[in-house]
């Protein structure tokens, strides 16, 4: 099987438990696109939801990558950076310029 040669990855401001945005905007997009021959990722940093932090999985597939929070702020935006460079995604969607995903 070929792998997609087209990704997307979408950067979220929060976690997926606290707000439903990424549940009900970003996930369904991403999917999607999945459908469309896309490989989508969404990279989270869950300061709402800690018990999240460092846990990935793929639903109906889209690989979610709750990122570790340890370190502060910089540590975080440094680990979605190297989230996206492992990537290499054609396209990167900030969901909303806010908190950490509003520095990447």
């Amino acid at each position: 099987m070929n792998e997609p040669t087209r990704r997307v990855c979408f950067v979220a401001p929060f976690g997926l438990r606290q707000k439903t945005t990424i549940w009900a905007r970003t996930l369904p997009l991403a999917r999607e696109l999945v459908a469309r021959g896309w490989a989508a990722t969404i990279l989270i940093p869950p300061w709402d939801s800690p018990q999240d932090s460092g846990r990935r999985w793929v639903e109906d597939g889209v690989e979610l990558v709750n990122v570790a929070l340890g370190g502060g702020t910089p540590a975080v935006v440094r680990r979605l950076l190297h989230e996206i460079d492992r990537i290499q995604p054609a396209i990167v969607h900030v969901v909303k310029p806010r908190a950490h995903a509003g520095l990447v």
